[in-house]
């Protein structure tokens, strides 16, 4: 990994940060709200962005890189889709977490200008 990408690892934690907390969420709407399916759909799509990033950075071509990368972006308006399905379906559903996972997912983990230089910097391959 080169010494930029090294130093310019915020997505990838913003993006590990965000996975916990889907984690997080999808453990309290199972057990102390009875919510399966839509959170299980925010749990696979939350935790899949930051895999796909973490995968982007050892692709084997710039191609392959870059594909990781939309996907895992992809992967993030869906996690978005669901958090707001979360919250307009059931009254309060989210009322401990939401904004805070709201506001995360609505930010931007790829819809930011960190994103764009780490699509520039060179992956490993």
């Amino acid at each position: 990994m080169s010494k930029e990408s090294e130093k310019n690892n915020i997505i990838e934690d913003k993006s590990f940060a965000f996975g916990v907390r889907c984690i997080k969420l999808y453990v309290y709407l199972k057990d102390h709200k009875r919510e399966y399916d839509l959170s299980r759909q925010l749990l696979r799509s939350g935790t899949s962005i930051g895999a796909n990033i973490k995968e982007g950075v050892y692709a084997q071509s710039r191609a392959d890189f870059l594909a990781k990368l939309s996907i895992a972006k992809k992967e993030a308006v869906e996690s978005e889709y669901w958090l707001r399905l979360l919250e307009a379906g059931r009254e309060r559903l989210l009322f401990p977490l939401r904004f805070s996972l709201l506001f995360f997912a609505i930010q931007g983990i790829l819809f930011t200008p960190f994103y764009l230089k780490l699509i520039s910097i060179q992956y490993v391959g």
